[in-house]
């Protein structure tokens, strides 16, 4: 049965969250830290040129093993620097967040206990 459009961004930003907590399981890591890495390679992609070596292997894939070559040469080019420097990473963008933060980000700073939370039984410790 087809979806019915309307029902497409929900369904799209349901898959998302899901993907993001497989992602943070896999990488023993929340599913906002799984967002900050997802981030960081994305950054890493659209920053970075594609390597030719990946960038020719991409008109190859016509077997299985071509194709896990090719994806064993994308996790070595962009995934594998940004999860082995996971820790680093997450926290300098949660630094370079908190100090660059705006007024809309302020559940952001109650979390990592940077802005003083008001109101009965809003401690962040809680969370």
């Amino acid at each position: 049965e087809d979806m019915p459009e309307d029902r497409v961004p929900e369904f799209l930003w349901y898959q998302l969250e899901v993907d993001l907590e497989l992602l943070g399981r896999a990488v023993g890591r929340s599913i906002d830290e799984a967002a900050i890495l997802l981030h960081l390679v994305l950054r890493k992609l659209l920053t970075f040129q594609l390597q030719p070596s990946i960038l020719q292997g991409i008109e190859r894939l016509k077997s299985v093993s071509s194709r896990i070559e090719w994806e064993e040469k994308f996790d070595k080019t962009y995934i594998h620097p940004i999860v082995q420097n996971a820790e680093e990473l997450i926290n300098d963008a949660v630094q370079s967040a908190l100090i660059n933060g705006k007024k809309e980000h302020e559940l952001f700073f109650m979390v990592y206990e940077k802005q003083s939370v008001e109101g009965e039984g809003m401690e962040p410790h809680l969370w």
